[in-house]
């Protein structure tokens, strides 16, 4: 009796987005947990394990799971077509769903964040007219196409919610952080950081609940 031929191994790109995948996916779980139970909220102590097969042909950045934990969102780019200075596009696999879809709109993405309440996604991309990059919006549920909220200078790529209402990202070159409000306008006057010594460097990661 001859052995079984051993199966293909996956793509390298696969195999590091889906572990990349299957490590948010934990995280996210164990962070909505944690919050339901500093909530008073009842948690059951059953185990749920979550495969989220992706497409062999997109390589996966970024993924997040939404609040609800029923979306994965991710960057994707085409495994076809790694260029050094290609940018991606957004995605997003509903687990009640098999296919991944790309959300329109979202051509050279530079950044994305999730609201609060895991119903929108705020995302940052390259304007075709250059030096510009435009703040949109788009439900998760691609119920309505995406809003254009803000046109800013390319040097502000980075989002963050910082509440509800209210979207922030860091202008590196100045240290000015820039808070848009999340229904589209003009932003707020900006923030100026300083520091001690000078220069210094900043980077936004996440806001504080309060």
């Amino acid at each position: 009796v001859e052995p079984a031929a051993a199966a293909a191994p996956a793509p390298v790109g696969r195999r590091l987005g889906l572990a990349a995948l299957l490590l948010a996916v934990g995280l996210a779980v164990g962070w909505g947990v944690a919050s339901l139970l500093s909530n008073g909220v009842e948690v059951s102590s059953e185990t749920v394990r979550v495969s989220v097969p992706v497409p062999a042909s997109i390589l996966m950045q970024s993924p997040r799971l939404t609040s609800d934990g029923r979306t994965v969102i991710f960057s994707g780019r085409d495994l076809d077509d790694l260029a050094p200075n290609q940018v991606g596009r957004l995605y997003m696999r509903h687990l009640d769903e098999d296919a991944v879809r790309p959300v329109g709109g979202t051509d050279k993405l530079l950044s994305f964040a999730r609201s609060p309440d895991g119903r929108s996604i705020a995302f940052v991309v390259e304007d075709d007219r250059g030096g510009r990059n435009r703040l949109m919006r788009v439900p998760v549920d691609q119920a309505t196409p995406p809003q254009h909220l803000a046109d800013f200078e390319s040097n502000l790529k980075d989002i963050r919610w910082l509440d509800a209402d209210t979207l922030v990202t860091l202008d590196n070159n100045d240290e000015r952080l820039w808070r848009f409000p999340a229904t589209g306008g003009l932003p707020e006057p900006p923030l100026e950081l300083t520091g001690d010594p000078a220069p210094f460097n900043v980077q936004a990661r996440e806001a504080l609940p309060d």
